[in-house]
């Protein structure tokens, strides 16, 4: 039997399935969590080996982790893969099973099954479809769904899907609305490379207008009375020539939190640990009106966040207008602030238009009130940050308020005297006006510097 060794102590932990085979596709390590597994060992009848598990040996565990010859992907943040046989050695409780299972040369160079699709004489679907097993959901959970595509496009493209079905407490499939065929993708030329694609089942809770306008193929809303889920995938619509195929490999379902506590180490991460709690009131941006907001913004969606995790974002639309701004411009709840200590203003961007700038700053007040805002000199319009050029990549921008006294200088501006509350605002302005550009901004964060 698998044993684990660590400081010392002997643990029975019973590695998933592994107790008599090597590494597989899923591992489970006390509490389910690999986090940190440093100077991690294994024993194998009496013998004590150095598992390298990825290149992870001595650092803590991340998202995506190689172990041996399997896969453990996104450990952190959220469950286990709720497929069974996700590496496609045993697939006899799947619901549809692929019929054709092929060794393969996987993204780091180790050997895995994959299920294939190969076109056939025909412009219809070809045979092979895999419909997972029958995972139990909860309707008020979040449900991440997971697939890795790779293909052999002769130039005409396979359409490779990927899906899933949702059914109710007595078995039946839902198949009203956008329930009756739904797709996470559906799109053609995918590339002769290994690509990770990634959809959601959101709670049936959700707003409706939380699904974002960017890409919404990603996000369904799940259905009240869904009890079981399963993930779907398979190729249709070539030419026929019969010279293409898709290979899928890993199919995942995992509940993850709805919470973002999680989320904590990479959201706050450069942050000094000794600051205080977030003065933001509902920095998810779920429901500004009633945390006070003075100006709540216009347009939130789901986005994915880095790790692969949905979060609600602000969205900002560029228009048709040169030199506009765009989408209104977010004020947050308004907070106090003690004039002699010093805070810290964080907010996460990303766009997919350089030529949009991306404005982040603040106002200061003399009072708990939205009229009695501080505008004298550089305080009239205040903000850490106005640049265009941002990428298509969520970062971590910074700015501080700092004690009275202390002097303004860049990204850094002290309290004015007599002022005693502060908020923290953003918006995107001054595009090309080609109307295609978008911007993102998530977790916006003031904290007081202990």
């Amino acid at each position: 039997a698998f044993k684990t060794t660590t400081e010392g102590q002997t643990l029975n932990t019973r590695l998933s399935t592994l107790e008599s085979a090597g590494f597989g596709a899923q591992v489970t390590a006390v509490s389910n969590r690999v986090t940190p597994l440093e100077a991690f060992k294994t024993t194998i009848e009496g013998q004590t080996l150095n598992s390298r598990v990825g290149a992870l040996e001595a650092a803590d565990f991340g998202t995506q982790i190689s172990a041996i010859d399997g896969r453990v992907t996104q450990v952190q943040g959220g469950g286990l893969n709720l497929v069974h046989s996700s590496d496609f050695s045993d697939t006899s409780t799947w619901t549809g099973k692929p019929i054709d299972i092929v060794e393969t040369t996987f993204v780091d160079g180790a050997m895995v099954r994959a299920a294939r699709s190969v076109e056939q004489d025909h412009e219809s679907c070809y045979p092979g479809w895999g419909h997972s097993n029958l995972v139990d959901i909860d309707p008020l959970g979040l449900y991440e769904f997971s697939l890795w595509i790779k293909t052999n496009n002769d130039g005409n493209g396979l359409n490779n899907y990927f899906g899933y079905h949702v059914f109710d407490d007595a078995g039946v499939r839902i198949t009203e609305g956008e329930y009756h065929n739904p797709y996470f993708k559906t799109s053609q030329n995918d590339a002769d490379d290994w690509v990770h694609f990634v959809g959601f089942l959101l709670p049936h809770t959700t707003p409706t207008n939380f699904i974002p306008h960017v890409n919404p193929q990603t996000f369904f809303i799940n259905h009240p009375d869904a009890r079981t889920a399963l993930l779907r995938f398979g190729s249709c619509y070539d030419n026929g020539d019969q010279q293409d195929h898709t290979l899928y490999a890993f199919p995942s379902i995992r509940r993850l939190s709805t919470e973002r506590e999680h989320l904590a180490d990479t959201v706050m991460e450069g942050l000094d640990p000794l600051t205080g709690p977030n003065l933001v009131k509902n920095p998810e941006m779920t429901d500004m009106v009633g945390h006070g907001w003075v100006d709540p913004v216009d347009d939130v969606g789901f986005a994915v966040f880095k790790n692969n995790e949905p979060i609600t974002a602000a969205l900002a639309f560029e228009t048709g207008v040169v030199n506009a701004c765009y989408t209104g411009h977010p004020r947050t709840n308004i907070f106090p602030v003690d004039a002699s200590k010093d805070y810290e203003f964080s907010i996460w961007v990303k766009t997919d238009d350089i030529t949009l700038n991306q404005y982040f700053g603040f106002h200061v007040f003399t009072a708990a009130s939205a009229d009695a805002r501080y505008t004298s000199g550089i305080y009239s319009n205040p903000y850490f940050k106005t640049t265009d050029g941002d990428r298509n990549v969520w970062t971590r921008h910074v700015g501080y308020l700092r004690h009275t006294g202390s002097g303004s200088s860049g990204n850094s501006f002290e309290i004015p005297a007599g002022c005693t509350h502060a908020l923290l605002r953003f918006l995107t302005c001054y595009g090309d006006g080609n109307s295609n550009g978008r911007s993102w901004f998530a977790f916006p964060t003031v904290r007081q510097i202990l």
